[in-house]
């Protein structure tokens, strides 16, 4: 919502400017239509890289706040067992590729 109003303001901004740089020339005929053309373009593409940099900032600072989070959520949630898990398995794990089940029975009504 934040990038919305800042590139609204932005556009609005921008043309504000526009509009009395195109006044300026006309009234005080200072200098000729291609220099009012090319500050005409210059002022435009200001706009369209101010308005890029707030869309860049702002997935920045969300995937900075994501980024934060993870980190919040993998050092300072504790273990829903209330036990630890190992941070390495043994060596010698699995000492084989056997998988054993015994005393398993499964049905449905």
């Amino acid at each position: 919502m934040i990038q919305q109003w800042l590139t609204l303001v932005l556009n609005i901004a921008v043309a504000v400017l526009a509009v009395t740089l195109v006044a300026l020339a006309t009234q005080l005929n200072i200098s000729g239509a291609g220099f009012t053309g090319v500050g005409l373009v210059s002022i435009m593409s200001f706009g369209t890289m101010l308005a890029s940099i707030v869309r860049q900032y702002t997935q920045l600072e969300l995937a900075t706040g994501a980024l934060a989070r993870l980190k919040f959520f993998s050092e300072d949630i504790p273990d829903e067992n209330g036990e630890s898990i190992p941070l390495s398995v043994p060596e010698e794990w699995p000492s084989t590729g056997n998988i054993e089940i015994c005393d398993v029975s499964a049905g449905y009504r």
